[in-house]
């Protein structure tokens, strides 16, 4: 971490998380030797038993089976906690290298979240492979990524980005329950569907009505006593493989019910138990923020409990996995035990599945900044400005993605008066790297997150880009086409609510000087008058005169280069003013071009 107070928190949960790992590990060894030893006495006791060795091998042989189903039990329970174990030291891994890289090219990418065409998406890297979404997204349920994903895609009110950014504040310093809710999640795959899990929980299910758990007992009490007195008293055999019989109808009978209820949970169950952890995350604390609040409300008082009920009877219920129970399972009709209780529980609690799904996925989604915020105790939570005109204005901007060593701060004032910035420079010296760390953070700042600089305000606007224009050979649209129909929806755009932020990269540049300069300029001209602000990149220094024709609403600025024992250096800070001098002379005779000086 970049502080020492972080640092040394960080270095005792995963010592805690060490010997907890040490602890459960050795536990796990001792109980795995226990049930194999307890598995071999009872094999051999019952073998010895049906030999004719006697009535105690018998006693031996059930002692041995009860033994190793409460073996069974306590293994699978610290098996669980040992997982956990692993999944929270793997967290905390995966959290480190964040803080080193800047990156995560591990996280969701959410590439179909997103509108093919939205207008700034894939300029600012906001979605795809170590994008901003798959670096910052904690949420395992496809609920929790596409809040999220809606929060960067598109702004909302002042009021409600400070409700926001309000809750990720409080969350802010909450690792332990972070850790513990996305270990939790275990193994699901990314983006859990619990869309799926709403709709078992409004549908129709069918019964196991009470008369068949009472057939089902008086075939057990059949089967299990003449078992017994066959064992112990020399009985016929035959009235236990009546019993086998008769339990073999009943569960033939009765099959299409169990497929349906049973089959049904075993689908969601994983997802169930995802729901049940992160409401016992959430349910861990008393909020103070007005959303957080909200999201516990939602629940209920009762959700934890009652997942926790159906969690229970699901476990119970996977018991007859076991080879060893397998059969005691079938002859004790356990699945209609659990189908009937299941099919109870759907019936109370099914239809309140969608309201803490809804809760859940908002709680994620502020986890999510919340954790980007933790990461990087310099990130500040910026001001947000009323509804109303387009404004930013900031100290020390630096992008989230970037190693945060490498990384050079620069400063953003596109406020009234000044609507445009005309950035000028060399190849390579940062003007569209300038351009996507002031994107980047105001979407975060949108979102409701903690932006990476020393000051920022921001007011609700679109961000729109074309920092990553190409042309198709598909479409046949050459770069200067594809240029304008990227331009064409800014431009529709910016008649709409709310007001604009347009990052225009080397506007133009596929058409000549003079097109270019009266091109740009109406264009920016149309922006400006519906309140749009932004920045706009170029090449061509004659374009720098827009910045005068728009008097006290333009400002030039520009990045610089230098040659040092022949190679270009770049020191990528903004100044203001008109670029002086162009590099690309010096970058051809780099690559062995043979260019003159004054030619």
């Amino acid at each position: 971490m970049s502080e020492q107070a972080a640092s040394v928190s960080w270095e005792v949960v995963q010592k805690d998380i060490a010997s907890q790992l040490r602890k459960f590990g050795s536990k796990d060894l001792g109980l795995s030797r226990g049930r194999l030893v307890l598995a071999l006495v009872g094999l051999v006791s019952a073998g010895i038993s049906f030999a004719g060795g006697g009535t105690w091998f018998a006693f031996i042989a059930a002692a041995s089976a009860v033994g190793f189903i409460v073996l069974l039990s306590w293994h699978e329970s610290v098996f669980r906690c040992l997982v956990l174990n692993r999944r929270k030291m793997a967290f905390m891994e995966r959290s480190a290298k964040r803080v080193r890289t800047g990156v995560d090219s591990d996280g969701p990418e959410g590439v179909e979240l997103v509108p093919a065409d939205h207008p700034a998406a894939w300029d600012l890297n906001i979605f795809g492979k170590g994008s901003l979404f798959a670096t910052i997204c904690l949420a395992k349920t496809r609920g929790g990524q596409k809040t999220l994903s809606s929060w960067l895609l598109e702004p909302d009110s002042a009021a409600e980005i400070r409700r926001r950014a309000e809750s990720v504040q409080e969350l802010r310093p909450e690792l332990l329950l972070r850790m513990e809710r996305v270990s939790l999640s275990g193994d699901l795959p990314r983006g859990a569907d619990l869309e799926a899990c709403q709709r078992w929980g409004e549908s129709q299910l069918p019964s196991i009505e009470i008369w068949w758990i009472i057939a089902g007992g008086l075939v057990a009490l059949l089967s299990w006593s003449s078992l017994v007195g066959w064992l112990m008293f020399g009985w016929l055999l035959s009235p236990f493989l009546l019993g086998v019989l008769l339990t073999g109808i009943l569960y033939v009978a009765c099959l299409s019910r169990l497929q349906i209820i049973l089959g049904d949970i075993s689908r969601h169950a994983e997802t169930l138990r995802l729901l049940a952890g992160t409401i016992r995350v959430m349910g861990a604390r008393t909020w103070k923020s007005d959303m957080l609040r909200h999201c516990l409300e939602d629940t209920g008082t009762n959700a934890e409990s009652s997942l926790q009920e159906l969690g229970g009877h699901v476990g119970r219920w996977n018991a007859r996995l076991n080879q060893l129970f397998a059969p005691i399972a079938f002859l004790i009709f356990w699945d209609f035990l659990h189908a009937r209780w299941i099919g109870a529980w759907h019936a109370r609690h099914g239809v309140a599945i969608r309201g803490w799904a809804l809760a859940v996925s908002r709680f994620e989604a502020l986890d999510s900044l919340a954790h980007q915020a933790y990461l990087f105790p310099d990130a500040i939570f910026p001001t947000i400005l009323d509804d109303g005109d387009a404004s930013i204005s900031g100290e020390g901007l630096a992008h989230p993605l970037i190693n945060p060593e490498r990384c050079v701060r620069n400063d953003v004032n596109v406020t009234t008066p000044i609507r445009c910035l005309l950035i000028s420079g060399s190849n390579m010296s940062g003007k569209s790297t300038y351009m996507r760390t002031v994107g980047v953070n105001v979407v975060l700042a949108l979102a409701g997150g903690a932006v990476h600089a020393r000051r920022l305000a921001v007011s609700p606007m679109r961000v729109v880009a074309t920092l990553q224009i190409q042309d198709s050979l598909a479409e046949g649209l050459s770069r200067f086409g594809a240029e304008l129909a990227r331009l064409r929806i800014v431009v529709n755009l910016s008649h709409q609510s709310p007001p604009l932020l347009f990052l225009i990269d080397e506007i133009f540049s596929g058409t000549n000087s003079g097109d270019r300069l009266a091109g740009a300029e109406a264009l920016i001209e149309d922006l400006l008058r519906h309140g749009a602000i932004g920045m706009v990149t170029t090449h061509d220094l004659a374009l720098t005169r827009i910045a005068e024709n728009l008097r006290d609403r333009g400002a030039n600025a520009h990045f610089i280069d230098r040659i040092e024992d022949g190679r270009m250096v770049f020191d990528y800070q903004l100044r203001a003013g008109i670029v002086c001098g162009s590099n690309a002379r010096g970058l051809m005779r780099a690559i062995g071009i043979g260019v003159s000086e004054n030619r």
